[in-house]
């Protein structure tokens, strides 16, 4: 009976001391995160991996050509000095014509030129980002990389769209690349 005991206590500080040896040990809600992001990394993938419940805010910055941002909830856009109310479906940014579409659900078209641009307390389940660079900030933490695809879950922020990049501030459940 004391042996199952014995087992338990080794293993668990076999996975406190990799985690120290690693510098990946967290206490955001998941302790393993960091193992599994080290041995990721070294396997050629990397997973950033928040906790849904985290608050602590991330920032993406992401340079596309083009880009097409699927908005899952009602949000509050300006254009300039347009106003949009309850707007959701999705933003298209393309660098490369400068200019900015939003499209509705019901078909409805709106573009402008690609100058400011905000959308606050937006939501995003999944955005898929291809061929670009991305910068990720997270605390005093960043990271930059130039990799063919990046995955962002479960976005919950605001977007501020400029003539140069796109920046995400919120909250995200992982960000896979």
């Amino acid at each position: 009976m004391l042996d199952w005991k014995i087992l338990a206590a080794s293993f668990a500080a076999l996975l406190v001391v990799s985690s120290a040896l690693m510098g990946s040990f967290s206490l955001d809600g998941n302790p393993l995160s960091g193992i599994f992001d080290k041995i990721g990394e070294w396997l050629g993938g990397s997973t950033i991996s928040m906790s849904p419940q985290s608050t602590e805010e991330v920032e993406i910055i992401i340079k596309p050509n083009i880009l097409s941002i699927p908005i899952n909830s009602k949000s509050s856009a300006s254009i300039n000095s347009v106003e949009l109310k309850n707007f959701h479906g999705s933003v298209i940014v393309d660098y490369d014509n400068s200019l900015l579409t939003f499209n509705g659900p019901d078909g409805v078209e709106i573009q402008s030129s690609l100058k400011q641009a905000t959308i606050k307390e937006t939501i995003i389940e999944k955005l898929v980002v291809e061929n670009t660079v991305i910068e990720i900030i997270k605390g005093e933490w960043s990271e930059k990389t130039d990799t063919s695809k990046v995955e962002i879950s479960n976005f919950n922020g605001d977007i501020e769209i400029t003539e140069a990049d796109i920046h995400l501030k919120g909250t995200v459940s992982s960000i896979v690349k």
